[in-house]
């Protein structure tokens, strides 16, 4: 997966979800499960900016790496939709 740099800062991108949620809350009632990721977004390494979030509307609760790799597949194509030079939107 390419990411684009940054549209503010130039700075580097990177995917994320929010399974580290799932992993707290797991652990704080006692559940050994692989932790599921509800929600993936890009945000830049160096100034914080945070593209569109994508969620799983089939999210069960349980860990698939296929629908994980879909919703991050979708959060970067909207990080790396950009307009073109003298293009309006």
């Amino acid at each position: 997966m390419n990411l684009k740099p940054c549209p503010f800062c130039g700075g580097d991108a990177k995917a994320v979800t929010d399974a580290y949620r799932e992993r707290f809350i797991n652990e704080i009632i006692g559940r050994i499960i692989e932790p599921a990721a509800r929600n993936a977004w890009i945000f830049c390494t160096v100034c914080g900016a945070r593209g569109k979030a994508v969620n799983d509307p089939d999210y069960d609760g349980f860990k698939n790496t296929e629908r994980e790799n879909r919703m991050i597949e979708k959060a970067a194509a909207a990080w790396n939709d950009r307009a073109e030079e003298g293009e309006t939107r």
